[in-house]
């Protein structure tokens, strides 16, 4: 397995700086991605104090970057 992954200098050592900048990006893209969604759906606020809010992130963040989400149909 330790061929597939490229070696750690220290397992207590930080991120680099470019590497910290670039996830506080991503986060901030996620966030306006999110907003955008919430208001073109027309979404109350008050949905995110439902008690499966947390659970639907929680779902959708274990599944992986390269999975597409369909809605669900009936």
């Amino acid at each position: 397995m330790q061929n597939f992954f490229a070696p750690k200098t220290n397992p207590r050592s930080l991120p680099s700086i470019r590497s910290a900048l670039a996830t506080k990006k991503r986060i901030h893209h996620a966030h306006l991605c999110v907003a955008r969604w919430w208001f073109d759906a027309n979404i109350s606020f008050n949905a995110a104090n439902s008690n499966y809010y947390q659970v639907m992130w929680d779902a959708i963040s274990t599944i992986g970057p390269d999975t597409k989400v369909q809605p669900f149909m009936s």
